[in-house]
């Protein structure tokens, strides 16, 4: 049976994106070719010849700099004007270019591509799970810790379905910074589903995202280590460091006393139940001069453990 000019228009417009997503580039020239030839074939099909074009010549060069050339194109694709021509293929040239990157990027990476990339990003679009934990670990054991490469660690946990290992990662993430994390790495259904009743509650996701950290201690979902003294050293650093701001800055005084919340704790996991240490006491007496109305729902949470 003979195709019609429309189905090979179809066929032709299909296999385009498909090789585009798989970054094809010179397959992905060849369907243009084909599409041209079509019945009332647009005009665009000149301007994405030569957007794919450009990318396809900007890549005889190095893997390092092929890299860092692929890693500006991700970030800034709907922005350049040369690709313009692809804006209805963005989709499937955004998942071309993470192949790409991918393709040609060292799997011990560790360091940012760019600014705005980080390896573990890359390695979790092509569901290189192992990669993308190993990549973080990496980075903090070399630069110490990074809320928003904690997070993808607790992704890329999650999708391996390490349940105990993601908490742990996000948790690390979120009374870290929250507001250096991403909504849209939240993969946990409980996260999401706090994440989006804190949106509608607040109206605003840095709103949603400084509240996530006490609602999800508060409904059992994180995972605090008593035995991760580093990073108690650096939430002790970020308490002397924002004491004076968290007095008058609504913003700085949640993450202030996130801070004290993670640190009390650690505090009651090390002691016993019938014990309330001086350290604990200091503690809870800070979270109660920054925040009464935090500190009263926290006592509420101690009462149903069981610790009051």
């Amino acid at each position: 049976m003979q195709l019609s000019l429309f189905d090979t228009k179809n066929m032709a417009r299909n296999s385009f994106r498909k090789n585009l997503s798989l970054f094809k580039l010179d397959r992905a020239l060849n369907d243009l070719d084909i599409w041209k030839n079509t019945f009332d074939a647009p005009e665009s099909l000149t301007g994405k010849a030569g957007a794919v074009n450009e990318i396809k010549n900007k890549l005889q060069t190095s893997d390092a700099e092929a890299v860092l050339y692929l890693a500006h194109l991700r970030q800034n694709y709907d922005r350049l004007s040369f690709l313009e021509p692809l804006r209805e293929e963005f989709r499937f040239l955004s998942e071309g270019l993470d192949k790409a990157i991918y393709d040609r990027l060292d799997k011990e990476a560790f360091d940012f591509i760019i600014e705005e990339l980080h390896p573990a990003e890359i390695f979790i679009s092509q569901n290189d799970f192992k990669a993308a934990v190993q990549s973080v670990n990496r980075y903090i054991r070399s630069f110490g810790e990074q809320p928003f490469l904690r997070e993808l660690q607790g992704f890329a946990y999650s999708k391996s379905g390490k349940e105990r290992e993601s908490f742990t990662a996000y948790t690390f993430a979120l009374f870290n910074d929250p507001l250096q994390c991403k909504p849209e790495y939240l993969l946990p259904r409980s996260y999401r589903n706090k994440y989006r009743f804190l949106l509608k509650q607040t109206g605003s996701s840095e709103n949603a995202l400084l509240k996530l950290p006490f609602a999800l201690w508060e409904d059992g979902k994180t995972y605090i280590d008593p035995e991760a003294s580093a990073y108690e050293n650096l939430l002790e650093k970020r308490i002397e460091k924002n004491r004076s701001l968290a007095r008058n800055d609504p913003r700085a005084n949640i993450l202030q006393f996130n801070y004290y919340l993670y640190l009390a704790e650690t505090e009651r996991l090390r002691s016993q139940r019938s014990q309330v240490s001086e350290r604990l006491q200091n503690l809870q007496e800070q979270m109660w001069k920054l925040n009464p109305e935090l500190f009263s729902r926290y006592r509420n949470v101690l009462h149903s453990f069981g610790n009051l």
